[in-house]
């Protein structure tokens, strides 16, 4: 009768030649299997499921408990080759996890590619909803990276192409950082040559068009950089470093002072101002105000002649037999306007009539400034100035 290690190796003889022969005589390198089932025999036992049954190649294995490769020598204590394209060495499925790996020194999971644009770990999430992940990483250490890549060329690379929902809602984004910390960086770069670059737009200036949101930043073709500040399209935008706009200044606009006291500067009645007596029809007078004072001699009360206009009260008293209709017209220079500073009648029946004015005041070539009144009835007048403006 043959020993069980005289079996076992007969045993595995056969299956291998089976193996050859279906697979038109390439022979599949089963190393793991081979170099675990080599340890077994060395100690005269067959490989087996946790459940006490063997563990056949080809099919499927069940087991109450997980089974145990454990290499004492050499590097690998299971390897897997697939020699198909774009065939897997391992295939893992798991309801939470398909492959776990855990590493005492290195690394749970270690990936080594040797050809040229092969890569070492390569990730890839299905889900047609949510964020599932190609690749994650998490660190449970206070000085921990989630995810970390070393390369002479690129350490870690992100693209992200135009299809679907994009997350954040923002646009679709080649590489996302957040740090939900309070005193959290959401990027943090450095390098010898630059801590960032960012490549150039093909023309030159802020965009143009489409949809932009505020804090997105540009480089233009001749390097400049652009901020976008308000949503839109194409949003607007400021360019760092860059003067800031000129404001004009805003225009002088006249500004209003009273006087301590109103001051009366013109009376036809007693003659403060100049002019005596009643006027006649249609008459036209210039009376110089600024620079001169009024009825209670007063230099408080005093126009200056950089003043533009005056604010007052006029009162006419009309002469009897008057029309009822008649007007007084004040303007500063030239011709007369055709309007109504105030309407009277005769005193006799309407009394003194008062209406408050504002009058433009004209260089009357003297230094000083005044302004020009018609009367197209007769009248005696009176004016009272209560302030005036000053241009600011």
């Amino acid at each position: 009768m043959k020993d069980h290690e005289t079996e076992d190796r007969d045993t595995l003889e056969r299956d291998t030649t089976r193996i050859d022969e279906r697979r038109g005589g390439r022979r599949a390198l089963l190393l793991g299997g081979a170099a675990a089932a080599t340890a077994m025999l060395a100690q005269r036992r067959t490989a087996s499921a946790a459940n006490g049954q063997p563990i056949l190649m080809g099919q499927a294995n069940g087991a109450t408990d997980g089974t145990t490769v454990v290499a004492d020598t050499g590097t690998y204590a299971f390897t897997a080759q697939a020699t198909t394209s774009y065939g897997f060495g391992v295939r893992g499925i798991g309801t939470a996890y398909g492959v776990y790996g855990e590493g005492a020194t290195y690394a749970g999971v270690h990936g080594d590619a040797s050809p040229s644009g092969v890569t070492g770990v390569s990730g890839l999430s299905r889900a047609s909803v949510g964020r599932g992940a190609g690749v994650s990483g998490v660190s449970q250490s206070t000085e921990g990276i989630g995810v970390a890549g070393y390369s002479t060329a690129c350490g870690v690379f992100g693209r992200a192409d135009d299809a679907g929902t994009p997350y954040p809602p923002a646009g679709v984004i080649g590489v996302c950082g957040r740090a939900n910390a309070t005193n959290g960086l959401g990027g943090l770069f450095g390098g010898r040559r630059a801590a960032l670059r960012l490549v150039p737009m093909a023309a030159a200036g802020a965009p143009a068009t489409g949809a932009h949101e505020i804090g997105d930043v540009v480089v233009d073709s001749a390097g400049r950089v652009f901020v976008c500040i308000a949503d839109g399209t194409p949003g607007a935008w400021n360019e760092l470093g860059a003067a800031p706009p000129t404001i004009a200044a805003a225009p002088p606009r006249p500004t209003l002072q009273l006087l301590p006291v109103p001051e009366r500067f013109i009376d036809t009645r007693d003659g403060t101002g100049g002019i005596a007596g009643t006027a006649a029809a249609r008459t036209i007078r210039t009376f110089s105000l600024t620079g001169h004072l009024g009825l209670s001699k007063d230099p408080a009360r005093q126009v200056p002649d950089t003043a533009i206009y005056a604010a007052g009260n006029l009162a006419v008293i009309g002469a009897d037999g008057i029309p009822a209709g008649s007007f007084m017209t004040l303007w500063a220079s030239g011709p007369r306007p055709e309007v109504a500073s105030i309407n009277y009648g005769p005193a006799s029946t309407l009394g003194v009539v008062a209406n408050s004015v504002l009058v433009n005041l004209a260089d009357l070539g003297d230094g000083h400034r005044g302004f020009q009144l018609f009367n197209n009835a007769a009248c005696d007048y009176v004016l009272d100035v209560t302030g005036f403006y000053l241009m600011a």
